[in-house]
């Protein structure tokens, strides 16, 4: 069954965290109302931020969810198998059987629209992959996808799909915006030989494309230290912000509706996601979907983005 992938996915990762329950309800209403119908989230948000806060996110999209009655109207994405965390424990059939049920409990639900693995975990992706298989036979997941898999991993995947005749995954998740772009070197290539959807997170490069960051002056993030302000030491980080302002002022929309724009027309990619732990930080998310780069200006925001192949990657 195929997976309604949107053009901009609401991220979940700070419900719970810089947002509370109340303030990530308003951000919910405000979404569905502004026509983003797609809601990304994790069985660890926010643990990752707070320690034994698991499934909060998680519990408060069930809330919203049940509250409004609108689960046939949205797509929901949760995931599975964050290895970092030895409360998870990986992604393999047992976990991904195991943890599916928790999440449709807390997301008060029958069944998610896409269920990722959240991290390889290294381990035998036959088994990964025969464990969603079941899960979409079963009617809890419609479909299933990878998050921050390199292509080595995601051309395995697609190979073990293609052999046995296990259903492909609907969609990669990985990092994406004009200040990160490693994905294009090759993951771009994995994903269009498999002819699967890209879902870029971050496109916003933790608040920096959005402007608000200035030299001296303090920005309020939310995030503590995980914000975007280091890169205002970055000349060319700061350049590509110059050129994001121009764009976005060419079409009367803001530097993050235009950066969001960005990734949405890149090849392979399907949707761009973003975090908002306030209703006016979707505005520029709202926008951006009506928002349409010409050829020059994209060519000119990849010139100024443009990097050298990375030598390492970490996942």
């Amino acid at each position: 069954m195929s997976v309604n992938l949107a053009q901009v996915w609401l991220g979940g990762d700070v419900f719970g965290w810089s947002a509370d329950a109340h303030e990530a309800l308003q951000v919910m209403d405000a979404a569905y109302e502004g026509g983003i119908l797609a809601i990304d989230t994790s069985d660890v948000y926010p643990a990752w931020a707070h320690e034994g806060r698991m499934g909060v996110s998680e519990e408060i999209i069930g809330r919203w969810v049940s509250s409004r009655g609108v689960r046939a109207q949205v797509t929901i994405g949760t995931k599975v198998g964050y290895y970092a965390m030895p409360i998870v424990g990986g992604i393999g059939s047992n976990v991904i059987h195991s943890q599916i049920d928790k999440s449709l409990r807390r997301l008060q639900t029958d069944y998610v629209d896409i269920y990722y693995a959240h991290r390889d975990d290294g381990g035998d992706l036959h088994d990964t992959l025969t464990a969603f298989s079941e899960l979409i036979k079963s009617g809890k997941i419609r479909s299933y996808g990878l998050s921050n898999f390199s292509a080595a991993r995601i051309r395995e995947a697609v190979e073990i799909c293609n052999r046995e005749g296990l259903p492909r995954p609907a969609a990669i998740q990985t990092r994406y915006s004009l200040l990160s772009r490693d994905f294009e070197f090759d993951i771009r290539n994995a994903v269009s030989a498999g002819e699967l959807a890209v879902i870029g997170y971050s496109v916003l490069a933790h608040g920096f494309l959005t402007g608000k960051y200035q030299a001296g002056v303090e920005a309020s993030t939310g995030r503590g230290d995980n914000s975007g302000a280091h890169y205002l030491n970055d000349l060319q980080a700061c350049a590509v912000l110059e050129v994001v302002r121009e764009v976005a002022a060419a079409h009367a929309v803001s530097p993050a509706a235009a950066a969001i724009a960005w990734v949405r027309q890149q090849p392979t990619v399907a949707a761009a996601m973003s975090s908002a732990r306030k209703v006016e930080q979707l505005a520029p998310m709202i926008e951006s979907r009506t928002v349409e780069l010409t050829a020059e200006e994209v060519g000119r925001l990849e010139q100024v983005s443009r990097k050298s192949p990375p030598r390492v990657r970490f996942w």
